[in-house]
């Protein structure tokens, strides 16, 4: 008897860790996972449509609210398996986790993906893209630039790494697509429009295109009252495994 309780307890012992880890991670819920409630509504969807420009593999990405205690490299790998990224035979994807309260970012790799994204070219896209804009706490642009910059690659191949003229182009891409750039449009996009309207009115045009100019002026109206509205999007893991590539970051 006494053999079977230590059987159960040795059983326990070792089953427990495991159980009380997958109860206590996020759900895989969409590409984004925004645990740490750290994006706003805008700077997830743009995200999202990053992510879905690659239709080949899987890449997702996770705020956390803490790292439950693990180093990021340990959690993240965890985490990657535990929600199965990439397929199962190819194993083909790709995990962007972002702690802010640890101060710590990793991209964790499938063993699928390793030739390219390799620990170089992971190691320069958190130095270059996530890094820096995590430094200054806009962890919408972090995860943004990071995003993009891994799409690139499996989209484009690691036959050339990543280059500053891009980052340049990159820059105004990413603000235009931040919480910021989208209150720039709003802003100026009505006064320009109403510049224009006067401006026809005053050499007597009423319509533009056949569209009547009033008309035309409530959906430009319509559009600075827009506020972006994430979608329901079906996305859940499919199977892919990680060794561990990848490269981690501080700040």
């Amino acid at each position: 008897m006494k053999k079977i309780y230590s059987l159960i307890l040795f059983l326990w012992a070792a089953v427990f860790p495991t159980v009380a880890f997958c109860m206590d991670m996020p759900r895989l819920t969409g590409r984004v996972v925004d645990e740490a409630d750290i994006l706003t509504v805008g700077q997830k969807e743009s995200i999202e449509n990053v992510l879905e420009r690659d239709t080949k593999n899987q890449v997702a990405l996770v705020t956390l609210k803490s790292l439950r205690g693990m180093e990021i490299e340990e959690y993240a790998n965890r985490l990657f398996n535990h929600w199965g990224i990439g397929h199962r035979v190819q194993d083909n994807g790709v995990l962007i986790v972002i702690a802010p309260n640890e101060k710590q970012a990793r991209i964790e790799v499938g063993y699928g993906l390793e030739h390219i994204l390799t620990d170089a070219i992971t190691s320069q896209i958190m130095r270059q893209y996530i890094i820096p804009y995590a430094q200054k706490s806009d962890y919408g642009l972090a995860a943004f630039n990071g995003s993009q910059a891994v799409i690139d690659v499996l989209i484009n191949g690691n036959h050339t790494m990543l280059s500053e003229e891009k980052t340049n182009a990159k820059k105004i891409i990413s603000f235009l697509f931040s919480e910021d750039g989208l209150i720039v449009l709003v802003i100026l996009i009505p006064i320009f429009w109403n510049l224009l309207v006067g401006l026809l009115k005053f050499f007597g045009i009423t319509s533009l295109f056949g569209c009547n100019l009033g008309y035309m002026n409530v959906i430009v109206r319509g559009y600075s009252g827009y506020r972006s509205r994430s979608r329901s999007r079906s996305f859940r893991g499919g199977g892919g495994r990680s060794g561990g590539a990848g490269s981690s970051g501080r700040w």
